[in-house]
């Protein structure tokens, strides 16, 4: 739809709903056609203190009952009560042209049907849980009825956050405007997600004649994110080989009893039994029976994956980790220059610090043996350090003098033979040293155009692979040097890995995608999305049967490493994951994130 206004108009702005973002502004049109709602076009605009705008624009022309339900969603958005993170924020209003705006934040990735369309393997857990926070602050906090819950509603931030927007059919519950009438309001309902008693006597046999009215209730509410749950998991609306009367028949004879429960799929990830009985629950044709907001926050927290333990570094020090898994001991290392070392049986740990002339380290190996630690700092130095336990504590010192990049040192990697270890360098420069000496460097080789940030190792030695920022994974042969393998991609790669089954296959994380590289082939066998964000780092179980990819979205996923397929539920974080590392036995998959917490997850129960 277009309101026939050329780009570059100057669109003034004079009601200005918080005093901090001045009294007056002048938006700039960035578009002329827009997405419709019930009776406004939503267009882009921007403007110097907010940046980019959404512009609801009205129709100079509105019916009544149109015109009641705009100055009901003027009155709300209004409200300094609606002020919370999980809420659009609302900057102010405007009359231009005739016709009434509403000004918000623009929200570049679109509703949340369109986001989970999008990415179908996407956990909907975290971003539900928002929707349900946002509820949450509406009925316990701002005394609100939303009234119009759905997918639709929900805008994702530039951060993938949830915010809860259109406010248009929404009841203050301690005041309510006479001239809308209950009837002008669940005229402009969803059906699919109204509750029986909205609905209830709303229909003359065969016909859609409403008859009599009830009113929305903090129910209704609950009810409608029962019917949001079911659609975010199947990207469809709600019964959707249904009439309307037969929604309503349907949902006054036994709510959801006679909704066939979605089959699991590749649209349906993470719609388990919780999730499912979560959904019934909301959804029960009595509403007494149905939980309140706060309850079923805490049964959606339930719905989502937890960790086994969570390990808490020293509070005044939050930091990344990087860690490896050696039978039942873990070593962690962060950027305070101190090394920590888990046992997994008691989740004890003893800390020992990287002391010396050291710079800041930037990554870290442990031999297979469990006697050394390899550093690698910014200075582009290479060190190793001593690891001895006399069965009550370990000790740290540097056991020879470092070997030297010319660039600081991004990534390592060590053989399963523990014969030679390679570094990867910010300047693209490929290292291979071999253990047994000291500063004697076995080869050299200007390899990428840009950092290093990965470099592996294959199970039998054989083969070398690194991925860079420029955006190229490329194979080695490991003793003669010989370029094997050259696959160019869009993003840049963050992550490689061999397969411990195999020589011939290579796990790549580029950009927010998993990839599985076939090297005699030279091309990838599979490509599985499930993060919104850059994939940092990835961990093959010691079967090669799984590979788990961390992402800055805070989560972490389990893929088959045969097909791409998503094993389970995202495992969320709430903050970027930096590492990982499978147990021995496979059955604990350990993480480390940017505020240097370490949590131990257990799998395949």
């Amino acid at each position: 739809m277009s309101v026939g206004w050329p780009i570059g108009t100057k669109i003034p702005v004079t009601d200005v709903f918080d005093p901090e973002h001045g009294l007056a502004f002048e938006v700039n049109l960035e578009t002329t056609y827009g997405p419709r709602g019930w009776a406004a076009v939503v267009l882009r605009g921007s403007s110097a203190p907010h940046g980019l705008l959404a512009l609801k624009v009205f129709p100079n022309v509105l019916s009544d009952t149109a015109s009641k339900l705009l100055r009901r969603e003027l009155d709300m958005v209004r409200r300094p009560c609606l002020r919370h993170e999980s809420i659009l924020p609302f900057i102010g209003t405007t009359t231009f042209d005739g016709h009434t705006i509403i000004l918000s934040s623009y929200m570049e990735n679109g509703n949340l049907l369109d986001h989970f369309k999008k990415n179908p393997m996407l956990s909907r857990g975290p971003l539900l849980l928002q929707v349900v926070e946002a509820v949450r602050f509406l009925h316990s906090d701002a005394n609100t009825i939303h009234g119009d819950l759905k997918c639709e509603n929900v805008l994702v931030t530039r951060e993938y956050n949830a915010v809860l927007a259109d406010f248009g059919l929404s009841t203050a519950i301690e005041k309510t405007d006479p001239s809308i009438t209950a009837t002008d309001v669940r005229a402009m309902s969803t059906f699919q997600f109204a509750a029986p008693e909205i609905l209830d006597d709303a229909v003359i046999e065969g016909t859609m004649q409403p008859v009599r009215v009830r009113s929305k209730s903090r129910k209704t509410d609950v009810y409608a994110l029962g019917m949001l749950f079911i659609q975010a998991f199947t990207c469809a609306p709600p019964w959707p080989h249904y009439t309307f009367p037969g929604i309503i028949k349907a949902l006054l004879a036994s709510g959801l009893q006679e909704y066939p429960r979605p089959e699991n799929g590749l649209p349906l990830v993470g719609l388990n039994d919780r999730w499912w009985i979560l959904c019934c629950l909301c959804c029960e044709a009595d509403p007494i029976q149905r939980p309140i907001i706060e309850e079923v926050k805490e049964q959606l927290v339930l719905c989502m994956p937890c960790a086994l333990h969570k390990i808490t570094p020293d509070p005044d020090n939050i930091v990344p980790v990087t860690f490896l898994s050696s039978l039942s001991t873990v070593a962690s290392y962060s950027s305070d220059n101190i090394l920590r070392l888990w046992d997994l049986e008691t989740v004890t740990q003893t800390e020992r610090p990287l002391h010396g002339d050291a710079g800041r380290i930037e990554c870290i190996v442990v031999s297979p043996d469990g006697r050394f630690v390899y550093s690698g700092d910014e200075e582009g130095a290479l060190r190793r350090w001593r690891l001895s336990s006399d069965g009550s504590h370990y000790t740290l010192r540097i056991d020879r003098p470092p070997n030297t990049h010319r660039a600081p040192i991004k990534s390592l990697a060590i053989g399963r033979d523990g014969q030679r270890i390679v570094s990867g360098s910010s300047d693209g420069t490929l290292r291979v040293w071999p253990t047994s000496s000291g500063n004697e460097v076995k080869r050299s080789m200007k390899v990428h155009t840009d950092a290093v940030q990965s470099v592996a190792i294959s199970h039998d030695n054989a083969r070398i692979a690194s991925g860079s920022e420029d955006a190229t994974v490329r194979v080695w042969d490991a003793a003669t040097g010989e370029h094997v393998c050259k696959v160019q991609n869009r993003p840049p790669v963050r992550c490689v890995l061999f397969s411990p089954s195999t020589s011939y296959h290579v796990a790549c994380a580029v950009g927010v995608t998993v990839r599985l590289l076939n090297i005699d082939l030279g091309r990838y066998e599979w490509k599985a999305q499930g993060h919104t964000q850059t994939v940092q780092a990835l961990a093959f179980s010691s079967s090669g049967k799984y590979v788990s990819s961390a992402s800055i979205d805070g989560t972490v996923c389990v893929w088959d490493a045969k097909t791409g397929g998503l094993v389970g539920l995202p495992l969320e974080h709430g903050t970027p994951v930096l590492s990982l590392a499978f147990a021995e036995d496979d059955r604990v998959l350990l993480s480390g994130c940017q505020d240097g917490h370490v949590y131990m997850w257990r799998l395949f129960e």
